[in-house]
């Protein structure tokens, strides 16, 4: 399972920081982090089972919607599919949870800074990156997971 965790947050390391700085993430990023993943379940014995690809399925449809209503793109989708699949059904609610809060604290804080701004005079038009969004989430449900089995 450690082997899993690092290589998600690599992953969302890698896109995070190419979200930030170009707005997009690298369409080859998160397949690279799926067949790792899928060596890993190969070499330890533990094959993926039918949880994981429901996972990947209850994540793939709604992000789905979203691309296709122009919210989202190409790279969401495919980064969402495969923590789908790594974390599984189980552990997905617990997931999407945290995505929640860290998303429900980002906009507040960035809606927060457009009211003070747009109170200046400046207007911010910029899009708000996914990745990190995700990855803060990963990072509290890694750690949520963690403090619940000491």
């Amino acid at each position: 399972m450690v082997m899993l965790i690092l290589i998600l947050l690599v992953a969302f390391g890698i896109a995070t920081a190419t979200d930030i700085v170009s707005g997009e993430i690298p369409i080859w990023l998160f397949p690279g982090a799926l067949a790792l993943s899928l060596l890993w379940f190969l070499y330890s014995g533990n094959l993926p089972g039918y949880d994981n690809f429901i996972g990947a399925a209850a994540l793939f449809m709604p992000i789905l919607v979203l691309c296709l209503a122009g919210k989202m793109g190409g790279g969401d989708l495919i980064m969402f599919s495969v923590i789908g699949f790594i974390l599984g059904l189980y552990e997905l609610p617990a997931y999407m949870f945290w995505i929640g809060f860290v998303s429900l604290v980002v906009v507040v804080f960035v809606k927060g800074i457009h009211l003070m701004q747009h109170k200046k005079g400046r207007v911010m038009d910029k899009e708000m990156p996914i990745a990190p969004i995700a990855m803060a989430a990963y990072v509290l449900f890694m750690i949520r997971g963690y403090l619940c089995i000491q």
